[in-house]
């Protein structure tokens, strides 16, 4: 009898072992994680006061319901009411989106919505134009500081060197930023080929590159040698890039003459895709809803092979322009904060847990607790306990300090980072599993 219960018991060990090991071999890596999405649309002059349709409100929920971007860039909002009635709209798909603040510059105004579950947006400025603001949106991804700019450039043929001039202004700004600064700019870009001058200097290599970007798409061209090639403006050679206009007859507003202009941008910095901070997903830069076969037509006309019938309605009565959408991952910054000289070592007991842990690091280092997406869950302050509690004191008293690490309800069972730094700079990282 004891030989089989210590047989039992025997087996009962190696079987929770066998589950630890195929459990935390599950465990997915950070580049498992889902990319960022950062989709840009110009919204037409949307305002929640000035002829307001509501109809439009929903179109355009429609397609961001569709499309599922964690980023939103916009242009042509005409007020804050506007922007209030887009920010609405988009809690009923994600109830986690947050806006910028709404900046009334001359004629009409960008905006940017985020998921505060994964982005912080932690200052924003207007750089001025003569005709309109270039908004920088200053957000924190995983830790790591990321710029958007929003652009509405000068429209018409005939503004070229009006295009050229707002272009110039915002890379001598960027210009100007630390070396390394990661970014993209977005938006209504009026460009109609290549061999425009403003998008001729935003790509250009120049003494000072530290705003330069490049299209994902790559279509500088040799325009210089074949003038045909570098001419995006109804031009059915590149049908599958176009994004303005969706639609063939005037209503309301907007422009007609079906789809024949690629106006709209996503542009990268060189400092992305440098295994660090934030990477452009490769191939993921989509003209949304544009299939290739509606050159010079609207874009619900039957069949559209990139979105449905009901999507395809929307694109062609919420806007003139097509949204363009691009995929990017977040390496956490404390993934590269952990390559430092492992000086010390911190515990997590119990590791799983369900409903607290113990975290025991230096004293007097800053306890940071992270999801996989790099947003910080948790803070302990070396100068007071946060929210946890501490177990050993005075901190001065010893080497070491504990926190109790309480979860609350918005917390979901999965993988968490706990980073500990020390005020030389080195910092420690461990994996904690909560299992509710």
């Amino acid at each position: 009898m004891i030989i089989k219960m210590r047989n039992s018991i025997l087996f009962l060990l190696i079987f929770l072992l066998w589950v630890c090991f195929a459990y935390y071999n599950t465990i997915p890596d950070f580049n498992d994680t889902e990319p960022v999405r950062i989709a840009t649309y110009n919204c037409l002059n949307f305002s929640a006061i000035e002829d307001f349709e509501p109809e439009r409100l929903i179109y355009i929920r429609d397609i961001m319901t569709e499309l599922s971007p964690d980023i939103i860039v916009s242009q042509e909002i005409v007020d804050e009411s506007g922007a209030d009635s887009l920010l609405e709209s988009f809690r009923s798909f994600n109830p986690n989106f947050e806006c910028s603040e709404f900046d009334d510059g001359p004629n009409t105004d960008n905006m940017l919505f985020y998921d505060s579950s994964i982005v912080s947006l932690i200052g924003q400025n207007s750089i001025e134009t003569y005709i309109r603001y270039i908004s920088e949106y200053i957000l924190s991804l995983g830790g790591n500081e990321f710029r958007i700019y929003s652009c509405h450039l000068k429209a018409s043929e005939f503004d070229e060197y009006e295009r050229l001039e707002e272009i110039t202004i915002l890379r001598n700004y960027i210009d100007t930023l630390p070396s390394g600064t990661e970014f993209v700019i977005c938006g209504d870009m009026n460009f109609y080929g290549s061999f425009e001058l403003g998008y001729q200097k935003i790509i250009a290599d120049e003494i000072v590159n530290i705003g330069r970007a490049r299209d994902p798409l790559d279509m500088s061209g040799y325009w210089s040698d074949f003038p045909d090639s570098g001419n995006w403006h109804s031009n059915s050679t590149f049908a599958d890039i176009h994004t303005q206009s969706t639609r063939t007859r005037s209503f309301g507003d907007g422009a007609a003459g079906g789809l024949d202009d690629r106006f709209d941008f996503i542009l990268i910095s060189y400092y992305l895709n440098n295994d660090m901070g934030i990477e452009y997903v490769e191939d993921s830069y989509t003209n949304f809803g544009n299939d290739g076969l509606h050159f010079n037509d609207s874009i619900n006309e039957s069949p559209n092979m990139a979105v449905s019938p009901e999507i395809a309605n929307a694109l062609h009565y919420a806007s003139d322009h097509l949204p363009v959408y691009a995929d990017f991952d977040v390496i956490p910054l404390f993934i590269t904060d952990s390559k430092s000289i492992k000086s010390f070592q911190i515990t997590v007991v119990p590791n799983p847990f369900n409903s607290s842990c113990a975290i025991t690091a230096p004293a007097g280092a800053e306890i940071e607790i992270y999801d996989l997406r790099g947003n910080v869950v948790e803070r302990f302050p070396s100068a007071s306990s946060g929210n946890g509690i501490p177990v050993i004191e005075p901190a001065e008293m010893t080497t070491t300090r504990e926190y109790i690490w309480h979860h609350d309800e918005s917390i979901t069972s999965g993988i968490y980072i706990v980073m500990a730094r020390t005020e030389d700079g080195n910092c420690v990282t461990k994996r904690i599993v909560y299992i509710k």
